[in-house]
């Protein structure tokens, strides 16, 4: 987990699920006991200075790893 947000995982699959199979939020949140509200906040954050660098970092180490391979 580079981003540090608690529950991602749950976050990403509540929104791939929506999309690819058009199942209401409000239900996937419910039955992952997820709040609704935690889950639009989540949707629409900015990602912090410190979430940036290590997405960067991540970057680089898979530019890295392709270089030597």
């Amino acid at each position: 987990m580079v981003s540090g947000v608690r529950q991602e995982d749950a976050y990403i699959a509540i929104q791939h699920l929506n999309k690819t199979e058009k199942y209401p939020i409000d239900k996937l949140c419910a039955k992952l006991h997820i709040c609704r509200a935690a889950y639009y906040k989540w949707l629409n954050r900015e990602p912090s200075a410190h979430q940036k660098t290590n997405e960067q970092l991540v970057e680089w180490i898979k530019e890295l790893y392709e270089e030597q391979n």
